[in-house]
């Protein structure tokens, strides 16, 4: 068993070597799409969005950009429930990985509201205040702490109203429980869900990872399957009505 009392930063996923095999790849971002749809990665940011999109008027367009968004499904799940709330949304899914990017547009089809962008989460492509949220998930643990920080940094820099990031709580009980359920899965699922988890954060250290960022006000929501919510709003709350696009 590792040893978890601080974060193994040296060990790397095989889903970011820019050379991953395609296939592998593919059956990864598939797994990711379960995890999210069945261990509460979707649900840990659809719930915390789901308030604010209640105070926003219904004639005036959410712009919303996801980082590292993988397969891009939790877009597709925003925008679901943008449409039951009877709100339209623009989404930008940002990934800086080109393979998984060209997955996600298999995944994500011809949906005209969702929009792929190639960037670096850490030096966002777009200007200060340009999006209405912005949400990440699944995402920091990747990184080192400098890293992480740079990357909250930017997302509180380009969002105008709030923003979500929803990543993974690292315990010996998380270990365990991903250990047996992907006991039997193939090589890269066995090997990234565990280094995942072992890379996940304490409260601590993401809520040091805030401070740094200049986001101190940011609020930490402890969720279900070692899931856990940082989420940080503007001073006003209710979004102004804009005119024109």
């Amino acid at each position: 068993m590792m040893n978890l009392a601080t974060r193994p930063e040296h060990l790397q996923e095989f889903m970011d070597d820019p050379g991953a095999d395609v296939g592998e790849l593919d059956r990864g971002l598939a797994f990711i799409r379960f995890v999210n749809r069945r261990l509460g990665g979707a649900h840990s940011v659809l719930s915390t969005l789901r308030p604010w999109l209640l105070q926003w008027p219904k004639d005036s367009p959410i712009r919303l950009l996801d980082i590292a968004t993988g397969s891009a499904d939790i877009p597709l799940a925003m925008l679901a429930m943008g449409k039951n709330l009877g709100l339209t949304m623009r989404i930008a899914a940002l990934d800086l990985h080109a393979a998984t990017l060209r997955l996600a547009g298999a995944h994500v089809g011809t949906c005209p509201a969702v929009q792929l962008l190639r960037g670096d989460a850490m030096r966002l492509p777009l200007a200060d205040g340009s999006v209405d949220f912005v949400t990440c998930s699944l995402f920091l643990h990747h990184l080192t702490t400098p890293q992480a920080s740079m990357v909250l940094r930017e997302m509180v820099r380009v969002a105008r109203h709030g923003w979500i990031l929803s990543d993974l709580v690292r315990s010996r009980w998380a270990l365990a429980a991903i250990s047996a359920m992907t006991v039997f899965s193939p090589r890269l699922h066995r090997h990234d869900a565990r280094v995942s988890v072992a890379k996940g954060w304490k409260r601590a250290e993401i809520l040091q990872i805030a401070s740094d960022a200049g986001a101190d006000t940011a609020t930490y929501m402890p969720h279900a399957f070692a899931r856990f919510v940082l989420a940080g709003r503007r001073a006003g709350g209710r979004a102004e009505r804009r005119r024109g696009p």
